[in-house]
C-alpha cells in the first residue's frame, strides 16, 4: 500500500490530515476527541516522526520501513535524500501569513500544558519554538511541493478532499466528509473565524 508522509507546523491540523488519509485507504472514520483534534489515535492508525536536531535520516528510515504503517507525520520539513528516494508521498500543510495566528491558538489549546502525552508545567521556551517553526515552516514550502491547505479545511472542503483524492488516486469515501464536519463542529471557533475574514 502507498506510503505518505504529512509534514506540517504543529498547530495546522497535521493528525486530522493524517486522520482524512487513513480514511481515504480504509473508508474508516475516526471520531474527533473531546478537545477537537485526533492525537488519540496517534500509533493506532498512524504514526508520529520526532526529529529534533539533524538530517532525519536514520530514525526516519527505521520508522518507513516499519510496515505497521503506511501514513507517517512529522514537523520536519526538510527531508534526507534518502528518505526522498523512498516509494513515498510527500504532503506539506500550507497557510496563509494571516493565518499563524489561529494556528498557534489551535496549538494551545490542543497541547497545552502537554509534552507526549504527559502533563507539564508552562514552558516559553516551547511557546518560542513553536512561533518560530510556524514563521519558518511557511517559508520552507517550495512551488513544486504536493500540498494542502490549511484553510480549505474550514472553508473549502471540497477542494481539500479534491487535493487528497488527487495525490492518492483513491476516491473520497463518503466517511471523509463526515470527518470534516464533525471536525468544523467540534472546533467551531475555528471554523468562524475563518469564514467570517
Amino acid at each position: 500500500m502507498q506510503k505518505y508522509i504529512i509534514s506540517y507546523t504543529p498547530g495546522s491540523c497535521g493528525n486530522f490530515i493524517a486522520g482524512l488519509l487513513y480514511c481515504f485507504q480504509t473508508g474508516i472514520r475516526l471520531d474527533i476527541g473531546s478537545n477537537g483534534s485526533l492525537h488519540k489515535h496517534l500509533s493506532n492508525y498512524y504514526l508520529k516522526i520526532h526529529i529534533d536536531h539533524g538530517p532525519p535520516y536514520g530514525p526516519m528510515q527505521q520508522m518507513i520501513l516499519d510496515d505497521r504503517y503506511t501514513i507517517y507525520h512529522t514537523h520536519c520539513y526538510k527531508f534526507h535524500p534518502v528518505i526522498l528516494k523512498n516509494d513515498i508521498i510527500f504532503i506539506k500543510i500550507r497557510f496563509k501569513e494571516s493565518s499563524e495566528d489561529l494556528i498557534f491558538d489551535l496549538y494551545n489549546r490542543k497541547v497545552v500544558n502537554t509534552v507526549h502525552g504527559f502533563f507539564a508545567p508552562y514552558d516559553s521556551d516551547i511557546y518560542n519554538s513553536v512561533k518560530r517553526h510556524i514563521l519558518e515552516f511557511r517559508q520552507h514550502i517550495q512551488p513544486t511541493d504536493k500540498t494542502i491547505e490549511f484553510e480549505d479545511i474550514w472553508t473549502n472542503p471540497n477542494k481539500l478532499l479534491e487535493d487528497i483524492s488527487k495525490y492518492t488516486g483513491l476516491p473520497i469515501p463518503s466517511n471523509a466528509i463526515k470527518m470534516i464536519s464533525e471536525y468544523q463542529l467540534a472546533n467551531v471557533d475555528v471554523y468562524n473565524a475563518l469564514n467570517n475574514r
